[in-house]
């Protein structure tokens, strides 16, 4: 064990280690944040019986998860590729490689996950999660049990005050979520859309973006975002940079094995 103590201390390993509790810090957060939303949009708005809604939960926190750790082992990677070849000293411009090179290689496919974890992390509430599977429903998505459980309580919230606290703590991030869909949209769409668009006052279904420039515009954006962490972190949404800072500095330190790969502290 004192052999091991020596080399988790010792700093010739140290950014060698960083990569691997980042990575453990990537899937863990991932995990944290896609299941319970994962399930609670299941409850709300899934299709098909359970087996099925259960699959849809298990593959979007996987992605999700495994997304980030594979993100920041290759951030950590590259600015120690850099580093090296820049005789061990960072340049300011590091950060924006790495994550260029980051958000092309694991973010650069179009996908709803992809377009959920795109920064800013706060700003684009996911779409509701739907399987295909109708093997077994109620005439809604929700039990008409868990329904009823819900409305009860929701009617009940919505006559406290809660509702006017709640709408000025999210305000600024109704405004941020508003302005990534502008921003987004500027990106070129694809040759066709998710539906036939229809006229005659018929609803008009989205286009998607184009992959190719959605490849480009995802890596543009982490390699802005970690150059902002790193540089003008004062700018970055409070609950964006505790996360980052989980991510790419709290994997930076550690004190023993259990801190390196059982718990972050």
């Amino acid at each position: 064990m004192s052999t091991l103590q020596a080399i988790l201390a010792n700093p010739r390993y140290h950014d060698y280690l960083a990569i691997l509790k980042g990575a453990r810090n990537g899937f863990v957060y991932g995990v944290k944040v896609r299941f319970p939303h994962a399930l609670i949009m299941a409850i709300l708005f899934g299709r098909g019986d359970w087996p099925a809604r259960l699959k849809v939960i298990f593959r979007a926190t996987k992605r999700h998860a495994t997304n980030l750790a594979k993100f920041v082992t290759i951030y950590k990677t590259f600015l120690l590729l850099q580093r090296k070849v820049n005789g061990g000293k960072e340049r300011p411009h590091d950060t924006f490689f790495a994550g260029l090179l980051g958000g092309y290689l694991v973010f650069g496919e179009r996908n709803a996950i992809n377009e959920q974890v795109r920064p800013p992390r706060l700003t684009t509430p996911p779409s509701p999660l739907r399987t295909h599977t109708h093997t077994r429903t109620y005439g809604c998505a929700v039990h008409p049990r868990i329904h009823s459980f819900f409305l009860f309580y929701f009617k009940r919230w919505i006559k406290s005050d809660a509702p006017i606290l709640i709408f000025f703590i999210f305000l600024p991030q109704i405004v941020l979520y508003v302005c990534s869909r502008v921003v987004a949209s500027f990106i070129p769409r694809a040759g066709s859309p998710y539906g036939l668009t229809t006229t005659g006052g018929a609803t008009v279904k989205p286009v998607p973006p184009d992959s190719r420039y959605f490849s480009v515009f995802a890596a543009i954006t982490w390699g802005a975002v970690m150059w902002l962490f790193q540089h003008r972190g004062e700018t970055i949404q409070p609950g964006m940079f505790s996360s980052m800072t989980y991510l790419y500095r709290d994997s930076e330190r550690w004190q023993n094995l259990r801190t390196l790969l059982w718990q972050n502290k």
